[in-house]
């Protein structure tokens, strides 16, 4: 319905497209009147003749506009002019819930508190005036990311007590993945319809998914009715332990067993979130370290960071059929009943500074008895010992399924040679609990990070190349971790069209990425070709069906090793995020704060459905050759930002 824009509908001229539906396209618009920017709902002209769908299309209108809620959109006016019958409304700038999600989830538990409780508001204030929604969704909640007003809208298919059915008895309306057991019975959807509807909104936000998204529409039906959801452990495992409590009455099957309010839900999960806050559980946050450049801005894919959320504790249950209060939910230790105290000998104090004069004095001995024999460093200071490679640093010792603490000295910091080659210098920071490796990228503070986009460093000269050339919708960013057993990779990566149809040793010819390791930065400043210490590794997420995520060594193809690495990847808007952990001992490597290897990460595309071609490849370093460490850029070993 793009032949509207620019033209005038009534007093309202139609300046562009914000979005279109089954049943019905929303435009900007300006009101020449007033001079104000709304939106517009115009109804599909196809349907113009249908009666119940002109009838059910002002009815939304009618109900809506008997909602005065700040967050629910404001109805102006209802008019029909030739074809067209449309509503005016107040305009939200902003995106939908589905937006944030679709970029964001999982998001973190207060986050979801904050997103939802405006929406809880308007549904209970809409429920006390007799209206039901009957379609709760992502789709229907816009958000200003600017200002933070959140609001509800499409009333399209609500009901008002007092206003006729339009519905025929067993019919089912709504969007089967937040349809409640009653409605998909047929059933008359209710208040408490509304409200299992929200918490199926709430589960998405948390996972990332509807409970049951992975099933055909029949499937979903039936699940609504017959099945738990999955618990939300399965797929945010750093959700506070009482968050599951809330959800499975939220998402009670019966109407009786859920919260008979939506604010009661959203009450509920704020008390856990409160105190698993109170607890102090959130787990060391990885920072990303700023380039020395500033970088490019990022991927819209990451533009709002993905944090955090605290670890599992375990809280005091929620209760069923209670409201929230403001009494702590664990709670406090009764005290034990008070001991008498000994009664001390007045020359007890005289002894134990006797005691502590002593050991001061052998302290002092031992400090100068020390301090005379000749350092080994030199007479400057004390030595560093050489860690492997040639460069000077501290290594850390692995201890096998447990991450060490990394040394905090200055000696941390890396004094060595530098790779000269055109590529981009990366630091990973130390992780001090490692990730949860699932492609949700839960555990990374994504704020900094390095672009490779579709208008630099494509790589010439590599092999295939007479198959590039395909369309450059490619772009990406990584963010880099340690510990001292794992070297830790997540990438988010925009690709307007994924394909993944190969695996193994070909799956360069699909959608993957491409991590190069030189381990040895000291003495390969002249190798123009790879050796033994040299990695080719291959990332692949798979193609989210029937492919599933994997790892290849090109340079190194031996099973043990390509076993060895864990890769996982998500969809996420137009395009994928992948996280990985690759074993320093595969690398032959020796971690440690203050060390650097050669390092170099590209992004390959494949455009071609059914086809197994390499079309296009963005590298981090413009101008590297095939196989030639000295043209790849360096990777820095830190703890911190500035370290």
């Amino acid at each position: 319905m793009d032949d509207l824009v620019g033209k005038k509908l009534g007093k309202y001229e139609v300046e562009g497209v914000i979005g279109a539906g089954g049943m019905a396209s929303v435009y900007r618009a300006r009101d020449t009147t007033l001079g104000r920017i709304i939106a517009i709902k115009v109804l599909d002209p196809a349907l113009a003749e249908d009666p119940i769908a002109v009838e059910r299309f002002n009815r939304e209108a009618v109900t809506a506009a008997r909602l005065q809620h700040p967050n629910i959109v404001a109805i102006y006016d209802v008019r029909q002019e030739g074809p067209y019958h449309y509503i005016a409304m107040r305009y939200v700038p902003g995106e939908t819930l589905r937006d944030i999600i679709t970029r964001d989830a999982p998001l973190t538990l207060s986050r979801t508190v904050t997103l939802l409780r405006p929406v809880a508001l308007a549904l209970d204030y809409a429920h006390e005036t007799g209206i039901v929604h009957r379609d709760i969704k992502p789709g229907n909640i816009i958000v200003n990311p600017h200002t933070g007003e959140v609001v509800l809208t499409d009333f399209g298919i609500a009901r008002a007590q007092d206003q006729s059915h339009l519905t025929a008895v067993g019919m089912v309306m709504g969007t089967a993945d937040y349809l409640s057991p009653e409605q998909v019975r047929g059933e008359e959807a209710t208040a408490s319809s509304d409200n299992y509807a929200l918490g199926i909104v709430t589960y998405e936000m948390l996972t990332g998914n509807p409970p049951f998204f992975d099933k055909a529409v029949p499937e979903v039906l039936r699940a609504q009715l017959n099945d738990p959801p999955p618990p939300l452990s399965r797929f945010n495992p750093r959700l506070p332990a009482g968050t599951q409590m809330v959800m499975d009455r939220a998402l009670a099957k019966h109407p009786a067993d859920r919260f008979t309010t939506a604010t009661g839900m959203i009450e509920a999960l704020s008390a856990v979130a409160q105190h698993a806050a109170s607890l102090h559980t959130t787990p060391p946050r990885l920072r990303a370290d700023q380039p020395k450049t500033n970088p490019p801005s990022r991927p819209p894919l990451y533009q709002q960071p993905v944090k955090p959320t605290p670890m599992n504790r375990p809280i005091a249950p929620v209760l069923p059929n209670r409201t929230a209060s403001s009494a702590p939910l664990a709670r406090r230790l009764t005290p034990s009943p008070q001991r008498s105290q000994p009664v001390r000998s007045p020359n007890v104090g005289l002894w134990v500074a006797f005691i502590i004069l002593l050991l001061l004095i052998g302290v002092l001995i031992a400090y100068l008895v020390i301090s005379s024999q000749p350092k080994p460093g030199g007479p400057s200071g004390s030595a560093i010992t050489p860690a492997p490679g040639g460069t000077s640093g501290i290594a850390a010792t692995p201890v096998p399924g447990r991450a060490t603490n990394p040394p905090t000295t200055a000696t941390a910091v890396y004094n060595g040679p530098k790779r000269q080659g055109n590529g981009l210098d990366y630091a990973a920071l130390h992780f001090d609990q490692p990730p949860v490796i699932d492609g949700r990228l839960n555990e990374w503070q994504v704020n900094s990070g390095i672009e490779i986009s579709q208008t630099a460093n494509i790589v010439p000269g590599l092999p295939r190349s007479k198959s590039w050339g395909g369309p450059s919708d490619l772009s990406g960013v990584s963010y880099e971790g340690w510990d001292a057993n794992n070297f830790y990779l997540a990438v988010g990566v925009n690709d307007n069209v994924h394909v993944q149809t190969a695996t193994g040793g070909d799956l360069y010819k699909g959608d993957h990425i491409e991590v190069w390791f030189d381990t040895d930065l000291g003495g390969d400043f002249s190798n123009t070709a790879m050796d033994g210490d040299d990695f080719q590794i291959g990332l692949s997420p798979g193609d989210f069906a029937r492919i599933a995520p994997e790892a290849y060594i090109w340079s190194k193809r031996d099973p043990k090793l390509i076993a060895s690495i864990k890769v996982a990847a998500q969809p996420r808007g137009n395009g994928y995020a992948l996280e990985a952990a690759i074993p320093w001992s595969t690398l032959g490597f020796q971690p440690g704060a203050g060390r650097a290897i050669g390092y170099d990460i590209d992004y390959s595309d494949n455009d071609t459905p059914n086809t197994a071609a390499q079309e296009q490849m963005l590298s981090s370093s413009p101008h590297r050759t095939y196989n030639n460490p000295t043209t790849w850029g360096n990777l820095f070993l830190r703890l911190k930002t500035k370290d």
